[in-house]
């Protein structure tokens, strides 16, 4: 299998929708980098697959365009955050996986 590039798949308004979605599914986990796909019924988009924070981005597999999209934005992603740092994101789910590092309670 491989993706394809297709122009103007969606109209305007679910195309910015579905990418209005997208940002808000990474800005909750936590993501930088993520694959989302999404099954469309009747003009409703539905986050079907949107967990992976390493997506495959291998040129026979997703393609030339996609590929090259991966590269270039993640090269200039990582070249920015090395020039002005980052902060590690605070987890809401890191209590459950550093338990002995929270305050005990009484």
């Amino acid at each position: 299998m491989q993706y394809v590039n297709v122009e103007n798949y969606l109209t305007p308004e679910l195309h910015k929708r579905v990418e209005q979605d997208v940002i808000t599914i990474c800005k909750a986990l936590g993501y930088d980098l993520n694959t989302v796909e999404f099954a469309i019924k009747d003009g409703v988009p539905y986050a079907i697959d949107f967990m992976n924070p390493a997506p495959d981005a291998e040129l026979a597999s997703v393609g030339k365009y996609n590929h090259n999209w991966i590269v270039e934005n993640m090269t200039e992603f990582i070249l920015k955050k090395l020039k002005e740092g980052w902060e590690a994101p605070e987890y809401r789910w890191s209590a459950r996986l550093n338990p002995a590092s929270q305050p005990k309670k009484k």
